[in-house]
Formats: C-alpha cells, structure tokens, sequence
C-alpha cells in the first residue's frame, strides 16, 4: 500500500492509499483554515495528524486534530492550546508530540490531552518548522526573527523536561543551544 496525505492551503485534507490513482476527501468535519502540516505516523500506519491556522484568516486560534483510522474521523487535541497559529508537528520515537507555533515549541507527553513549552532558554518567537535527526535523536528548530536561527535539543532531554519543571533540570549541556544565527 502506498499511502499519501496532503494538505492544502483552502483547508482540504486528502489521501490516497493507491500511489495516487484516487483521492479521497478527509476534511468535511475538519476547520475551513489553511492546513500547516499533515503527519503520517511512523510508528501506526493509521494514525494521521493535521495542524491548522486561521492566520490568513484572521483568527489567531490554532488547531491540531489526530486520527486513529486513517482520516475517516478525527479528535480535537487542541484542547489547552494558546491562542495562536501552529505551523508544524512532529512525534518522536517516544511517542511525544512537539508544536512549531508563533510563540515557540509546544509539547505533549500524552498524545495532546496536555501542551506545555518547551525546554529552557528557548525564545518566544515563531517556529516555521522542526526536524528530528533520528540517528542522534536531536530535535532542531527552524526559528524566525530579524535573523533566521537553529536551535537544538536532545529528544530524550525533552522527554525528561516534559516530566519535570525547570528547577529540577541540571544537565547543562542538554539545554537548547542556538547552533546558527
């Protein structure tokens, strides 16, 4: 099975799961707002995520919405969230979820019941777009600001902060580092 998502900016939601042959619309029940990001799961071939903003729009409120069966419904796992756009998702090997959103990076540890920020010393500025590097298990930011920035934090780390507050980290060289300015 060759299975496909994509999303687009007029709101739409779509997947194949026949290299592209047919298309099937999973977007009725969803926002009209443009799509941010659409995220297959690597670990459950079922499980799709789909972040939204009503930036263009107006609306400043973001969304982020999970599906268990490939589309055919979905879950509001916005539930805490801020009001602002989110730009992108990731799931790590742990089964956390980060947010790329216009005041930094958001976390869940349990599958978006929960958002926190995340990490120490990471700006509040927008997060176009975010990467893990599987082999090192880094997790970097794409940031923007007058200059474009690259922050990095150990997966694992942010595992462990998603448990605990600041006060109890004391791993320095775990802490986000700006590694471009």
């Amino acid at each position: 099975m060759c299975l496909i998502y994509a999303g687009t900016d007029d709101g739409n939601v779509w997947v194949t799961q026949n290299s592209g042959a047919n298309w099937t619309l999973l977007s009725d029940t969803l926002p009209n707002l443009w799509v941010t990001k659409v995220l297959a799961s690597s670990s459950e071939v079922s499980h799709v995520y789909v972040t939204f903003s009503g930036y263009r729009y107006g609306e400043d409120n973001g969304h982020v919405f999970k599906s268990a069966d490939f589309g055919s419904t979905w879950i509001d796992i916005s539930n805490n969230l801020p009001d602002i756009p989110v730009n992108d998702i990731l799931k790590d090997n742990y089964g956390n979820l980060f947010l790329g959103t216009d005041i930094g990076v958001l976390a869940s540890a349990d599958e978006g019941e929960n958002w926190e920020p995340l990490g120490i010393n990471m700006p509040s500025v927008v997060v176009n777009d975010m990467h893990i590097h599987e082999n090192s298990e880094y997790l970097y930011v794409v940031i923007s600001m007058i200059k474009c920035g690259i922050y990095s934090l150990y997966v694992d780390f942010a595992r462990f902060c998603l448990h605990l507050s600041s006060d109890d980290i004391h791993h320095p060289s775990r802490t986000p580092k700006e590694v471009i300015t």
